[in-house]
């Protein structure tokens, strides 16, 4: 599967609105500059690169600047929260007194990239669109303390050490910033051609072995866990693994045998959170059984959105608890799923 990429357009150029526009930062504004530089979910924009001449990367979420016009961070959904996310003040006022120069940079840094779903669903995915348009300059990506699988993965899918820059929060400034149009996770299902070239870029490059085929995967989620707890996660694994499934901590796995071992599996369980990105990845046709907190659902369907794309099974069990955190599942009700569906 090919792409429909331009190479790079310069967002400077006469032809696009002023970026002054932005000295007052509104929601219309900012929400025109984002059509240029983000994929436009309704229309039929390619995907591709902007460059942005002489901008500076700020703050620990890795803001943009033009001049002193703050540009809203990247991964900001506008259609789903229908208002401007204004940054954080504290954060984009920050300034380092040393500052690191760069050639060409694409940045891969944002304010979500310390979760996992987030990092694999809005920021690596812009690898791919930037080396599918040509793109051979500098990554620059989270500090390990922050996301400690950004360097994995980026060296899973063959960017060299050399072409990687960590963020260390000085500020950088880039001769040339280049700016992916695919931009969010939770919209991947508004652009299939791109997020199935992804998943089938992923799966290529990190193989499984024979060995894993086939698995039925049971997402643990450690007793440290403080959000999303699975009060009763040892009733259900135990009503599971009558059926063939295996306890599996992702995080405890290097990311490249996580993927390896999602690749070719059949089914998982597991509650909403990080640990069902790999839902993507798994064989297509798959089941998938997501445990949520009471309520969630209603507000979060970015992994039913997943299961859409890829044909899986998808099915939601909700918490008996009636609260946003702790998770309590009916046994009876998940036996009741699984012996349907397998």
């Amino acid at each position: 599967m090919s792409l429909e990429c331009y190479r790079i357009r310069d967002i400077s150029s006469p032809s696009y609105p002023s970026l002054s526009d932005l000295q007052e930062v509104r929601f219309a504004e900012a929400a025109r500059l984002r059509g240029l530089i983000c994929r436009d979910m309704y229309g039929d924009s390619p995907y591709g690169l902007y460059m942005l001449p002489h901008a500076t990367i700020r703050g620990d979420s890795g803001y943009i600047f033009f001049g002193e016009t703050p540009i809203v961070e990247q991964n900001a959904d506008f259609l789903r929260h229908k208002k401007f996310l204004r940054p954080r003040f504290d954060d984009i006022s920050k300034r380092s007194d040393e500052v690191v120069k760069a050639d060409e940079i694409v940045s891969l840094v944002s304010r979500r990239h310390n979760c996992f779903w987030h990092w694999m669903m809005d920021s690596l995915p812009k690898v791919l669109l930037a080396e599918e348009s040509g793109f051979r300059g500098t990554y620059l990506i989270p500090s390990p303390a922050m996301a400690p699988w950004a360097s994995e993965s980026l060296a899973i899918v063959g960017i060299p050490g050399d072409r990687v820059l960590a963020r260390d929060g000085r500020d950088l400034h880039a001769a040339r910033l280049y700016i992916p149009t695919y931009f969010c996770g939770y919209n991947a299902h508004h652009n299939l051609p791109f997020i199935q070239m992804f998943r089938d870029w992923i799966r290529s490059c990190a193989p499984a072995a024979k060995s894993h085929s086939h698995k039925r995967i049971f997402v643990g989620r450690r007793s440290a866990v403080q959000h999303r707890k699975v009060l009763n996660q040892d009733e259900l694994f135990a009503v599971a693994s009558k059926l063939g499934f295996e306890s599996v901590f992702f995080e405890e796995l290097p990311l490249r045998e996580q993927l390896a071992l999602a690749s070719t599996s059949e089914a998982m369980i597991g509650a909403h959170g990080s640990g069902l990105t790999h839902t993507l990845f798994m064989n297509a046709g798959s089941l998938v059984v997501e445990l949520f907190p009471f309520t969630r659902r209603q507000t979060n369907d970015c992994y039913e959105q997943l299961s859409t794309i890829t044909g899986h099974r998808y099915h939601p069990i909700e918490s008996e608890l009636d609260q946003e955190s702790d998770i309590r599942i009916s046994p009876p009700i998940l036996h009741a799923r699984l012996t349907q569906e397998l």
